[in-house]
């Protein structure tokens, strides 16, 4: 099921509310990538990189450098190559269920202490 409009719609209130983990910037940037919003999806993906130590933020910066220079295809062939040459951070990357954010969206939005209700 791609409902990528909600996924953006609901995905900036587990950002909102748990900023530090990057599973939310990470499942937001992809759902910006998949309706071809990139340069939102770079701002994810760069949010999740740092906020799980894979990249600094200077390395991040070189990222967003390339992307303004040669738009997504470059943007994602560089961070694709790069990733296969360090596979010792690609191996401590995992991917993300859509149905465990969907239960946690719920959850938050039930929760009594959320934001938002």
């Amino acid at each position: 099921m791609r409902q990528y409009d909600q996924a953006i719609e609901h995905y900036p209130k587990l950002v909102e509310l748990e900023p530090s983990v990057g599973v939310n910037h990470f499942l937001l940037a992809e759902a910006y990538e998949q309706k071809g919003m990139y340069a939102e999806a770079i701002e994810g993906y760069a949010k999740h990189n740092v906020t799980r130590g894979f990249l600094s933020p200077k390395e991040e910066e070189r990222y967003r450098e390339i992307f303004r220079a040669s738009g997504w295809q470059g943007y994602a062939q560089t961070v694709s190559g790069d990733w296969k040459r360090n596979r010792k951070r690609s191996a401590s990357h995992r991917s993300y269920s859509r149905q465990s954010l969907a239960a946690r969206i719920i959850m938050t939005e039930r929760s009594p202490g959320s934001k938002r209700r």
